[in-house]
């Protein structure tokens, strides 16, 4: 990802719209919502999401890979 296509591509992403009203306060770029275990940031596997949603799915995630350890 180059930041000057991230700067260009970042009006485009999902969740956008709402970062903008709230000047981001309380909003999180998000890689893993539209494409579950991405590794990569783009326009196309990114969005904006709340920062609360964002810390919630994480916390699932975390538990879901220490159970699978357990196991």
């Amino acid at each position: 990802l180059l930041f000057s296509n991230f700067v260009r591509d970042f009006e485009q992403l999902d969740g956008y719209d709402d970062f903008i009203k709230t000047n981001g306060y309380g909003f999180s770029l998000d890689k893993d919502m539209v494409l579950k275990g991405n590794k990569h940031y783009s326009k196309l596997t990114c969005k904006i999401i709340s920062t609360s949603i964002n810390v919630s799915e994480s916390n699932t995630r975390t538990k879901s890979m220490i159970k699978y350890m357990l196991v």
